[in-house]
């Protein structure tokens, strides 16, 4: 058992006064039989200062704490001191939960008096200045947000000896924290100097709090785990005070809950009869007010039409108008899968149904409890899916509800979308409909007969647009001219760019030629800065370009000018007129920025060749800046929230790059295009080689979400443009990324022949370019031993994963600290796998021990590497023969991975070993609950037809013993068929072992 955490630092005082005190302090204790407590005292009683130690047993109980800060209270009555005392009051309750938890395993007075004595000690120091009691008292209350709910877990746990050390290494950091505290206001008791050194003081609170994070985890997965050993009463009076807790902390809903991504827009005018549509459709049912007043049901409707016909802004316009039919609103562009995820994770997060952020936020997880919460919830909702291109995309999106009314808008009808129940086409505006919404959007001159008369004629020239409309009143009103002469403007317009005047009336004829035309008009107003700004987004997310992205953009020198301002002031100052032409549309509340698609397209059109290229690589450029960077081979979970901010805007980058070569063609047969590629030369295969890059770091994080479908294509796009170029090592080293990344999904996926060509060819070319000790060869080697030992070739595989980890033992510049750090832990956990793979059990144990050991202390408890390693450690334990502890370990391996991946492949495997072990046990309900999870989830991940087979077979042998013997023999016999067309063979009848095969070896 390791000792507990010493301080930050250490106050020596008299050293014999001291030890005797720590003697008496140990024989105080009623639990000879467990050392770890009375060492913790010893501990702090050698550390503390003989006056502390002394003061503390004058604090022995939380009421003399409590008695204390009210005298305290009083001496400073009505000044700032007292109000900040008062937020001191709920970190008082939490610890005095925590007081609980070491009087039960501690069983000394001594435990408490340093716990309560030092806090008291801590707010008496800090009091006498009022800047510092304000710092120490915010890490209080930060502190409170990460302690656990010891109280519920010792009320079922009083008796585990794992949950008793996670309190007591819990118990050290709390009071580390209280004596570093003690220790930083003796020595700067001055205000002045408590300000200029607190940036260090409180970094080394912020490792603290993680490591204090880090025994919370600890102690909900200990008690966790000891539930599972105990009987079933232990089991059922855990479930019960944790439903009574519960009803005491249950989630209190944010509702209601509006998120809408389109602004209100007060000059919207028309479609009366769309918007009906929508009413009687997502609305009113069966002459009711409301669908609550009727027969429950999910009703669904779908707007139909081509750009610019407003399908957007009349399904904004619907839900504005329907905030009090609805108690739950949200937004989500779904164009994209990212974006679909997004708008789930934003609104999950807003409504409180999940909490995580950061590095370990898991999309997929939240999706699912989003949807689980549309299933439950009484409230009323709407979602409206914006701008659908592939129903596929959307189904995994799709809540299955009795309830609910879902609004689609998409370009084009789409027969496989099957649920939704009825869609309408939008036709364009008539003429006097158009006319009126031109002038309403227009500034009035007394609605003078010639501006009406325009007005009528503007609307037939725009063929019923709304979207050309609207910019028209965008251009009168920025360029304060009437309508009357913007017809005037347009005409010539006309006989300028073309000389023919089109049939008029026909949207088909009109709708890129109006709208055009209307362009020309309104780009030829913008200045450079404001050119630029609408070029940027012209490559990027139409739906949503976070504010920050243009702003660095706008503040930075990408393109040959100077940057285009140094303010904020600045940078609104050029959004404003781009807002008022209606060419790009700013949500103040996300903080982004949103642009029309056929905007994009017709400021593309508009570029040169040069320009073109130039807006391009200025693009890349910065999305290379905002776009975490994969570095050595290591993971990017760190990173996942940073990335998934900014993958939206790097897809929609990527299309741009076959035009690349197109537009710079070295064949076209014009000569003023080779004379343009010939000078442009360097600077096409520098973007090029800039796009590659950042796609080499964008489909690492894709690959590490689990987005196998998605990576390969775009890896083969990035390895088309590094080939463009001319070969040198840096192209070359390059080339071995992307062919790493495609590696690693062939692993995951296992198609391990196809994964071990690819780490040898990573390998070729590393040995050639890199020398003999350096991360990259390290990787490569363990790479090729994970795909080794999938192929069975045992021996290799081990040999090449010592040669990685003795590689890494020789990386001892400080520049691979990090590198060493988070590569070591998974090399012990890959190798415990492979020795248990191989049937070298004694050894992998001993290897796993240490794997779990190392991966918490790099990656956390609630890590993903963290619960391999668990997971890997458990079924050596399994083949051992310890049976209880593989389940202990498996259970907690399953837990994080529910935690961190939430509904991912490897959280399936985790379901099927534990129900494999509950079956074993006899526990068949149980085991058949966690089965028909697994099946759940393999059957939506990427390339799991193997897992999903393997689960199918074992969930029918389970269904047989429990009785239901047809069902069961179907299943099985799906499992063979399923089998049969992977493989091309069937196993024997009533052989598990043949499925076996079908799973990555790192989840057999």
């Amino acid at each position: 058992m390791p000792p507990p955490i010493p301080p930050d630092s250490a106050v020596p005082g008299p050293a014999t006064d001291s030890l005797s005190r720590a003697e008496r302090a140990v024989d105080e204790c009623t639990n000879p039989s467990d050392k770890i407590w009375q060492a913790a005292i010893e501990q702090w009683a050698n550390t503390l200062e003989e006056k502390d130690f002394a003061g503390f047993e004058q604090t022995p109980t939380y009421s003399i704490l409590k008695k204390h800060l009210a005298e305290l209270k009083e001496a400073y009555s009505n000044r700032l001191t007292t109000k900040i005392l008062e937020r001191v009051n709920p970190f008082l309750q939490s610890i005095q939960g925590f007081s609980g938890a070491l009087d039960t395993f501690a069983g000394c007075e001594t435990v408490l008096c340093i716990l309560w004595g030092s806090l008291k000690l801590v707010i008496q120091l800090a009091s006498k200045s009022g800047d510092a009691l304000e710092k120490i008292v915010e890490m209080i209350e930060k502190l409170e947000t990460h302690l656990p709910r010891i109280d519920i877990y010792l009320k079922a746990f009083s008796k585990s000896e794992r949950v008793e050390h996670a309190v007591m290494q819990l118990f050290c950091e709390i009071i580390g924290f209280f004596v570093s505290s003690i220790d930083f206001l003796r020595h700067h008791p001055l205000l002045n100097t408590i300000r200029s050194v607190w940036s260090s003081f409180d970094k080394k609170f912020s490792e603290r709090l993680a490591r204090i994070n880090e025994c919370r985890d600890n102690i909900e997965l200990e008690a966790f785990a000891a539930n599972v050993e105990r009987d079933t009463v232990r089991h059922e009076e855990l479930k019960g005070l944790l439903m009574r807790d519960s009803d005491v902390r249950k989630p209190k809903y944010h509702l209601p809950c509006h998120i809408i991504g389109i602004p209100r827009n007060p000059k919207f005018f028309g479609r009366e009869a769309d918007l009906s549509f929508l009413e009687n459709r997502l609305v009113t049912v069966k002459g009711t007010s409301s669908v609550a007043a009727a027969e429950k049901r999910q009703l669904s409707a779908a707007l139909i039409g081509l750009g610019g016909l407003g399908k957007t802004q009349i399904a904004a316009k619907f839900a504005w108008d329907h905030l009090d039919k609805f108690g739950i609103i949200f937004w989500a562009q779904a164009d994209s899968a990212s974006k679909l995820e997004q708008a789930f994770l934003n609104f999950g997060t807003r409504v409180g149904i999940s909490s995580e952020s950061g590095a370990g936020i898991d999309a997929a997880r939240v999706v699912s409890l989003v949807k689980e919460f549309l299933a439950d919830t009484d409230v009323r909702w709407l979602i409206v899916f914006d701008n659908v291109e592939d129903s596929n995309t959307l189904k995994p999106f799709w809540p299955i509800a009795t309830q609910g009314s879902i609004l689609l808008t998409a370009r084009s009808f789409m027969p496989q979308l099957i649920t939704v129940s009825l869609s309408r086409e939008l036709e364009p505006l008539d003429e006097s409909v158009g006319s009126r919404l031109l002038l309403g959007v227009s500034p009035t001159h007394g609605n003078r007969p010639e501006d009406v008369q325009a007005a009528g004629r503007l609307s037939v020239l725009m063929g019923g647009l709304p979207l050309a409309l609207v910019q028209i009143g965008g251009y009168v009103s920025t360029a304060q001219c009437s309508l009357s002469e913007f017809l005037d403007i347009y005409e010539e317009e006309l006989r300028v760019g073309n000389g023919l005047f089109p049939h008029e009336g026909s949207i088909d004829l009109y709708y890129e030629y109006t709208l055009d035309t209307v362009w020309n008009v309104t780009f030829a107003k913008l200045n450079p800065g404001q050119t630029l700004i609408l070029g940027l987004m012209a490559f990027l997310d139409p739906d949503s370009v976070p504010d920050q992205l243009i702003f660095k953009a706008a503040t930075t020198e990408l393109t040959e000018d100077h940057s285009l301002c140094t303010s904020k002031a600045q940078y609104f100052n050029l959004l404003k007129t781009l807002t008022m032409y209606n060419l790009v549309r700013r949500d103040q509340d996300r903080g982004c920025l949103a642009i029309h698609r056929l905007v994009q397209q017709a400021t593309i059109q508009r570029m040169s060749d040069e320009k073109w290229l130039q807006i391009l690589d200025a693009v890349v450029h910065l999305l290379s800046l905002v776009f975490p960077r994969q570095l050595f081979g290591m993971a990017m979970d760190r990173e996942w929230d940073e990335c998934g901010r900014y993958l939206p805007q790097v897809l929609a980058m990527i299309p741009n790059h076959g035009q690349v070569m197109t537009r710079f063609s070295k064949v076209d047969s014009s000569a003023e295009m080779c004379r343009i590629f010939r000078h442009h030369q360097n600077s096409v295969f520098k973007l090029l080689r800039g796009m590659a890059e950042l796609l080499h770091h964008v489909t690492w994080y894709m690959q590490e979400r689990g987005m196998f479908d998605r990576v390969v294509p775009i890896v083969e796009t990035a390895k088309g443009l590094v080939r463009l170029d001319s070969p040198c090592p840096e192209n070359e080293l390059l080339l071995a990324e992307l062919e790493n990344t495609i590696g690693n999904v062939h692993l995951e996926v296992g198609n391990l022949d196809q994964c071990k060509a690819s780490f040898l060819e990573v390998k070729k070319i590393r040995a050639r370019n890199c020398p003999p000790v350096d991360p990259s060869i390290a990787n490569v080697l363990e790479n090729l031993s994970l795909a080794e030992t999938g192929l069975r070739n045992y021996d290799a595989a081990i040999e090449l994963s010592y040669r990685a980890m003795h590689i890494r033992e020789q990386l001892t510049d400080a520049k691979y600290a990090a590198y060493i750090e988070n590569t070591v832990p998974t090399n012990y956990s890959n190798l415990c796998r492979i020795l248990y793979t191989a049937g070298r059990f004694a050894r992998a144990a001993a290897i796993g021990e240490q794997g779990i050991a190392l991966a918490k202390k790099a990656f956390g408890t609630k890590s993903r590497n963290t619960a391999q390693a668990i997971f890997n450690f458990a079924d050596v334990r399994m083949r051992q023969g310890y049976k209880e502890e593989a389940l202990n370990l498996h259970l907690q391996a399953l837990r994080l991975r529910e935690e961190v991946l939430g509904r991912h492949y490897q959280t399936a495997g985790s379901c099927y070993k534990v129900a494999l072990i509950l079956q074993e046990r006899g526990d068949l309900e149980n085991a058949q609950q966690l089965l028909e999870k697994a099946l759940d989830i393999y059957e939506e991940s990427f390339s799991q037809a193997g897992g999903a087979a393997r689960t199918m077979f074992k969930l029918g042998e389970l269904l047989i013993l429990r009785g239901s013997r047809d069902k069961g023999l179907k299943l099985q016999q799906e499992a063979a068929e399923r089998r049969a067309s992977l493989t091309g063979s069937a196993p024997e009848d009533g052989n598990p072992d043949g499925y076996d095969d079908l799973i990555p070896y790192v989840d057999r």
